[in-house]
């Protein structure tokens, strides 16, 4: 009885054992695999294959630095930019999204405004609208602005820039009207 019970143990232990290998080759394997398709050449080709060696690490190096790079390009050309100066064209202008441009191009320009007059006032490119001129306002830079009057300025830029409903003619006019109360302060 004691051979056949040893006899089964052998068994079983070579049978977990072997399962046991089975189920941690799978797992590398897929670990394998995941780290394969997260790696940073995509598509699965090497970059500058058949290259030589400097030219693949020039080719990497710039890579790397896309990631570094910001910048806030002017959306409206200039023609689209004039149109806006003429009271009567601004509410013809057919497509919607160019009054969402405007707004961007318009706090932009506000940023800018504001830095001329002092450099403290300067806003990092990856700083947040929002978080920038909250902390103006705490400097005392819009003292005699009402906090919900900025708020409802930073809303419709937040509306214009990122929330999908449509950006009307209207919108833009209360960010105008808005816009100018900041400058005249």
């Amino acid at each position: 009885m004691a051979n056949q019970l040893s006899g089964i143990a052998i068994i079983l232990f070579i049978a977990f054992g072997s399962l046991t290998f089975i189920l941690l080759f799978i797992f590398a394997k897929r670990q394998i695999t995941r780290f394969a398709l997260k790696s940073r050449h995509r598509p699965h080709y090497p970059v500058g294959a058949g290259s030589s060696k400097s030219l693949i690490k020039e080719i990497e190096r710039r890579l790397d630095v896309i990631d570094y790079i910001r910048c806030e390009p002017v959306q409206l050309s200039e023609n689209i930019r004039l149109q806006f100066e003429d009271e009567n064209l601004v509410s013809q202008i057919s497509p919607p999204h160019v009054y969402r441009m405007k707004v961007i191009d318009d706090v932009r320009e506000l940023c800018k405004f504001l830095k001329a007059e002092n450099i403290t006032r300067s806003r990092h490119i990856q700083e947040d609208i929002m978080q920038y001129f909250v902390r103006l306002h705490k400097n005392n830079l819009f003292r005699n602005l009402n906090i919900q009057v900025l708020y409802k300025f930073l809303l419709l830029y937040e509306h214009a820039r990122y929330q999908p409903e449509v950006f009307t003619y209207d919108h833009y006019c209360q960010f105008s009207e808005l816009l100018q109360a900041l400058k005249d302060e």
